[in-house]
């Protein structure tokens, strides 16, 4: 059996507020806009753990590298969707916002295909 190489495209994450579109340059400081404007309490991903790395993207670090798709990330876990805000507050809402009195925790990554979109 001959393997294709397969070409990824690059792609950047933004941190962007699904309540008012404001764009950050890091996921904790959208956490900080979030709860001091919007009041929602989300808690942070893990400190020191990457992206996972995926079959159809190279994702880029830094909005000014080149890249050929742009996509709105939660800044909770790995979750990223095409540029639209109501896909991300819905898994926001759904995904995070669910019994955080009652000790619940932020979602391990779960596999690419549920949070990869094509466009």
């Amino acid at each position: 059996m001959v393997m294709k190489n397969h070409i990824r495209r690059t792609a950047y994450v933004d941190n962007v507020c699904c309540e008012c579109g404001s764009p950050y340059s890091s996921p904790s400081y959208l956490i900080k806009h979030m709860m001091e404007v919007h009041q929602i309490q989300l808690h942070p991903r893990m400190q020191s753990r990457s992206r996972p790395i995926s079959t159809q993207y190279e994702f880029v670090k830094s909005k000014s590298d080149p890249h050929q798709c742009l996509f709105y990330g939660c800044p909770s876990c790995w979750f990223y969707c095409p540029q639209d805000l109501q896909r991300l507050a819905k898994h926001i809402q759904d995904t995070h916002l669910v019994d955080l009195e009652d000790g619940y925790e932020t979602p391990e990554y779960e596999e690419e295909k549920n949070v990869v979109y094509e466009h």
